[in-house]
């Protein structure tokens, strides 16, 4: 990390976080993007962030990285066999993907649905609504994320792959589970109403 980051840099950084020093690697300060402190946001389980946080950059093993690599190997998408697997095709113009999402969108009353993961994350962070409420929103968006990505590996090394209604019923208790064990103690009466209907939907 010290041939990375200046001495200056290093010094900045008062208490150690895995957070602020991959934020210092990855993402210089000129070049921090919108989705940086929502990808990091606490709400979420921190492996599906992750998973996240490779999605967006593009750091995920998809068939047509893979390819760049030198590996043989066909890069149609393994969920749906319609077109090369890459990272847009997955987050979400896999019909598979799509229909997972169209799915959990539904369930938060979100109505976009035909996007991009990085559309997707720009449409949360812009919207007029709690911060409590973008992070529900997020925490839903990282686990889909998460779910796909699994679903992709487990039909690639395993043969398998779970129907659409069982990965939307694993993405709601995941992320529902996560949210009631890490709920804010002071959440406002209007937000705490809106979670409340949401959990029991």
């Amino acid at each position: 990390m010290k041939a990375h980051l200046s001495e200056a840099q290093l010094c900045s950084i008062h208490k150690y976080s895995i957070k602020k020093a991959y934020g210092k690697l990855i993402l210089p300060d000129a070049a921090k993007v919108y989705w940086a402190s929502a990808v990091w946001y606490r709400l979420g389980q921190a492996k599906h962030r992750f998973i996240t946080w490779l999605a967006v950059l593009e750091r995920l093993n998809t068939k047509d990285r893979l390819r760049q690599f030198g590996l043989s190997m066909d890069d149609l998408c393994i969920l749906c066999g319609a077109a090369t697997e890459n990272h847009n095709h997955l987050f979400f113009g896999c019909h598979f993907s799509y229909q997972c999402w169209s799915h959990i969108a539904s369930f938060l009353h979100i109505s976009l649905t035909n996007c991009s993961l990085p559309q997707l994350i720009r449409w949360i962070h812009r919207r007029n609504i709690s911060k409590f409420r973008k992070g529900v929103y997020y925490t839903f968006v990282w686990c889909t994320v998460y779910h796909i990505w699994k679903e992709r590996n487990n039909s690639l090394w395993n043969n398998q792959i779970s129907c659409i209604d069982k990965v939307c019923s694993m993405i709601k208790s995941s992320a529902c589970n996560r949210l009631h064990s890490v709920l804010p103690k002071a959440l406002s009466t209007k937000d705490s109403s809106w979670f409340c209907t949401l959990a029991e939907g």
